[in-house]
């Protein structure tokens, strides 16, 4: 039976549509949400990428009870238990002393994955964490009036949910922001699926053999296709964050290889692997999600919201809109909250600005209007005509 078992999890690793039985296997306890377990699993397969340039951490941001510690808890349960760490409460400092070198002189954070459960603005916003979000750390602390240097190996993957926090923008500038569908329909398809398994006692576990393939992969360096850089467009260049979002879209196309590694051509140079066509459909996939959720400014559940709000009224009435109008049509949070949000939303290039006359009083005012889409549309891998040139480079690898 072990030997059997072990030829299935080999042979579970060469079959073409391995992500679609991974995604599969999410749904057994997931409800719906495909394209958001994608996304996050393939932020965390990063973990399994040597060459990863990118900074591919995760902050899963809706409102409260929607979901997102559950789906986070069980999109984890497919990796290994030794790939990850996992705390619901942490202090500011707590990466200072955590697997620290003098105590722990083998351990590095490289290739593991870190779930910090309902953060805090002061934790996520703290020095140390930051930096740990992009680096590894090394730190100097005085123990008994003696400076002590205590080095950090390495740096996890790093995934967080939050509902109320609202970092500042140079730590959301180092997250992927992943929001659920918190939508009429899918709050029935969660309570529907409640129900029947309640009726039907059924508790289905995820199949040993995909948890077992799983644990089988090494971590690799993958070397990109020559058609990568055809990309480069779609990307806006007059988004600072682009720095980083193409290269962390580079190490998601690097992340579904590393999975697929026993179905991809080796690099004999560095002995990694190859990416592909497929490869490049995934990323492209977990983009997209990453597009509806956060967009190309990182924005929160909130700020998306407030956003999405200015682009229904200029929509609905044809009008500039001020902070008032705002606060009158939309009342989710405060005329003072909506000041600061348009204020933030323009400096985002989000919204543009203008004086008007005020209709009543006759007095100038600051009003508002959408200005550019906040979505990168990247296309699919057929109409950018990679093929041929997949072929020709595959002839003289």
């Amino acid at each position: 039976m072990i030997a059997e078992h072990d030829v299935k999890a080999g042979e579970l690793l060469l079959m073409p549509n391995l992500m679609d039985i991974i995604l599969d296997e999410f749904s057994k306890k997931i409800e719906g949400e495909r394209e958001t377990c994608l996304a996050i699993f393939l932020h965390l397969m990063c973990a399994y990428v040597k060459n990863c340039t990118s900074l591919p951490n995760v902050m899963v941001n809706s409102d409260s009870s929607a979901g997102k510690s559950y789906i986070c808890k069980n999109v984890l349960k497919i990796f290994p238990d030794n790939k990850y760490e996992y705390r619901t409460k942490i202090s500011k400092e707590a990466f200072t002393y955590w697997h620290n070198s003098t105590k722990e002189p083998e351990w590095t954070w490289d290739g593991k994955v870190c779930y910090l459960e309902d953060v805090r603005d002061d934790i996520v916003d703290s020095d140390t964490f930051k930096v740990m979000a992009s680096e590894g750390s090394k730190a100097t602390i005085i123990i008994d009036h003696k400076p002590v240097d205590i080095e950090i190996k390495g740096k996890p993957i790093i995934i967080v949910t939050t509902a109320e926090a609202q970092p500042k923008a140079e730590v959301l500038n180092r997250f992927s922001i992943i929001s659920l569908d918190e939508s009429p329909e899918q709050t029935m398809r969660i309570m529907t699926k409640i129900a029947n398994d309640a009726m039907s006692g059924n508790h289905e576990e995820y199949n040993l053999i995909v948890t077992d393939a799983i644990s089988r992969l090494f971590r690799l360096d993958v070397r990109l296709p020559d058609w990568a850089g055809k990309v480069i467009p779609f990307f806006p260049n007059s988004v600072i964050r682009m720095r980083r979002d193409i290269s962390r879209f580079f190490d998601l196309m690097k992340a579904s290889a590393v999975l697929h590694q026993m179905q991809r051509e080796t690099v004999d140079v560095v002995g990694g692997i190859w990416a592909n066509e497929q490869d490049y459909e995934y990323a492209r996939l977990a983009i997209a999600k990453v597009g509806l959720s956060g967009g190309i400014f990182g924005l929160t559940h909130r700020q998306k919201k407030c956003y999405e709000a200015c682009k229904k009224y200029f929509m609905e009435t044809e009008k500039n809109f001020g902070i008032k109008d705002m606060y009158t049509y939309f009342p989710f949070i405060s005329e003072w909250s909506w000041n600061k949000m348009l204020e933030k939303l323009a400096s985002l290039n989000l919204l543009g600005s203008a004086l008007e006359k005020n209709e009543i009083t006759g007095r100038p005012r600051i009003v508002y209007f959408p200005k550019c889409s906040n979505n990168i549309f990247l296309p699919e891998s057929n109409t950018i005509n990679v093929s041929n040139i997949i072929n020709m480079g595959n002839t003289t690898k």
